[in-house]
């Protein structure tokens, strides 16, 4: 559960299958921490774990196709039986098993209402590349997103990314307030060789800063 710093729907069709997660087996260790608890397919439904006061649990959901559909995390702060802090990650799939959505929300006083939201949509192409990310961030939480990113990808025949380009609107007006662009090269083995980054501060189309970022060299053993 990394939360992503600082998203448009996408007309993607979403797989409706059904929710599976039920306990088959559980381990522990002879202190009683972690558990750990499986469905029948072997994939872990809930984990807890002791770290010194604190205790953190982890519960996930799958849905038919074996997806991830849900986690959420929650600790108990004080090692008290009271959780004080959740978050929750949510996960949609389209029928080729791409994630095609992921919202995370965080609830900082684990009281039932989410204080902070983002929202990731991705693209692929027919080859399943990512060729779109969009994120849209809502600080409160109150159903208006205050930051949008979008991210888009483009590769060469073989699947390497030669080109991302990233555009920031920080006030989400429909505006870009700044775009980074990044290219890359790479020699017949598939070794990154070149890789460029340009950035456009007053989005007017003239690049204000250009970088040629160092490449570290393949160790041949």
């Amino acid at each position: 559960f990394n939360k992503i710093t600082k998203n448009v729907i996408l007309p993607l069709a979403v797989a409706s299958l059904p929710f599976i997660s039920y306990s088959q087996k559980t381990e522990k260790t002879k202190d009683g921490f972690p558990i750990k608890e499986h469905n029948e397919k072997g994939q872990v439904v809930r984990e807890v774990k002791q770290e010194k006061e604190k205790k953190i649990c982890y519960d996930s959901k799958y849905d038919a196709q074996g997806n991830e559909i849900e986690k959420i995390l929650k600790i108990d702060d004080e090692n008290d039986g009271k959780f004080d802090y959740m978050e929750q990650v949510n996960f949609k799939y389209d029928p080729q098993g791409n994630e095609i959505e992921e919202i995370f929300k965080i609830d900082d006083e684990n009281n039932k209402r989410f204080d902070y939201m983002e929202q990731v949509n991705f693209k692929y192409d027919p080859q399943r590349n990512m060729i779109e990310k969009i994120l849209r961030i809502d600080e409160k939480n109150d159903g208006k997103s205050d930051e949008m990113r979008q991210y888009n990808f483009k590769y060469d025949a073989k699947g390497n990314i030669v080109e991302e380009i990233l555009k920031i609107d920080y006030e989400n007006d429909g505006k870009f307030d700044k775009i980074r662009q990044y290219t890359i090269k790479y020699d017949d083995e598939g070794n990154e060789i070149e890789k460029i980054l340009k950035i456009d501060d007053e989005t007017d189309g003239e690049f204000d800063y250009i970088e040629r970022i160092p490449v570290k060299k393949q160790n041949p053993f």
